[in-house]
């Protein structure tokens, strides 16, 4: 009986063992979630302001034709 207690209590504390990693892995993955949150925040920003530069520079590409132009007239 006594090595069934020892084997009942290995397994236990193998259970605790895989448990405690659980909630670490848990926690490390919740961690992960927000900072991937928080750099897809930082995407949508870079990628506006991308669009907005696109833009202006466009306007200034149309605004400097439009200026060879007239002065061709």
């Amino acid at each position: 009986s006594q090595s069934g207690i020892r084997a009942v209590n290995a397994v236990l504390e193998s259970t605790d063992a895989v448990e405690d990693r659980t909630e670490r892995a848990v926690a490390s993955i919740r961690a992960l979630d927000i900072h991937s949150r928080e750099i897809g925040k930082i995407l949508d920003t870079i990628v506006d302001i991308a669009a907005q530069t696109n833009l202006l520079a466009l306007n200034a590409g149309i605004e400097a034709a439009q200026r060879a132009a007239a002065a061709k007239v």
